[in-house]
């Protein structure tokens, strides 16, 4: 929702936003993202967008971006193993299914570049509660 709340003086005002709006975007956006990178993961590779940057780059940035949107998703757990072992999981079936294709193959050293966008996603939340937009995700409220 975008509006401005008094009761909530400091808590949301930098952009008129409300933590609860935050995570309704975070979980709309999640299912979109892991389609889209699942599709990214499944097509030839020539066909995959930005390919020239390096094919851990890729993994790195799609599982930093995803660690991202499931921690807004879910506000009221802390990054924990449990949303870790998800995307890795998440990551490790993506390699799976790659050992079926006939242009893919499973790469070990990508499911460790899925766990490193994770851990740098990690290493970053201190610096994403000072930006304004992303700091909304650490003002949610437990219901």
């Amino acid at each position: 929702m975008l509006y401005r709340n008094k009761q909530t003086k400091g808590l949301a005002q930098d952009l008129f936003l409300m933590p609860a709006s935050y995570q309704r975007f975070a979980q709309i956006c999640l299912p979109i993202a892991l389609i889209a990178i699942t599709t990214f993961a499944l097509i030839p590779p020539d066909d995959v967008p930005l390919a020239t940057l390096g094919d851990k780059v890729l993994h790195i940035t799609a599982f930093f971006t995803l660690a991202g949107i499931v921690d807004a998703a879910w506000p009221h757990s802390r990054w924990n193993w449990k949303k870790m072992a998800l995307l890795t999981s998440y990551g490790l079936a993506i390699e799976i299914a790659q050992s079926f294709h006939p242009l893919r193959t499973f790469a070990l050293d990508d499911l460790a570049a899925d766990v490193i966008g994770q851990l740098l996603y990690l290493a970053l939340t201190p610096l994403f509660q000072r930006i304004p937009v992303l700091r909304l995700r650490w003002q949610h409220k437990p219901q």
